[in-house]
């Protein structure tokens, strides 16, 4: 083995010794931590302002039938547009309608 060459790293978070994968693995895991803790808010809203199983149920339905009418038209601006704009647009979004059920709960708007 040359000199010149990088020691490899090994082990089970070698990858993320790469500092573009790491920057992706980090931003990524936090946007799968904040979709989740949106769909608490917002399960737990509806409970809240209902006092209804059915209203929980509703929104969790309209999560995911949203989630699955999309991902076909996500898969192909993968394929057009630039990844990076993508993904900063998704988290930007994600960070908006947080900041939305946010202000709305505090507000008491309903």
């Amino acid at each position: 083995m040359s000199d010149l060459a990088p020691a490899a790293a090994s082990g089970a978070f070698a990858s993320l010794s790469n500092r573009n994968y790491a920057g992706l693995f980090w931003s990524g895991l936090m946007a799968f931590l904040a979709v989740g803790m949106q769909i608490l808010a917002r399960s737990w809203l509806a409970i809240e302002l209902t006092d209804s199983n059915l209203a929980f149920a509703a929104v969790m339905f309209a999560f995911g039938l949203g989630m699955l009418a999309i991902t076909p038209f996500g898969g192909v601006a993968a394929d057009r547009f630039s990844r990076r704009a993508l993904i900063l647009g998704s988290h930007a979004s994600l960070s908006l309608s947080a900041l939305w059920l946010g202000v709305m709960v505090l507000t008491d708007r309903e």
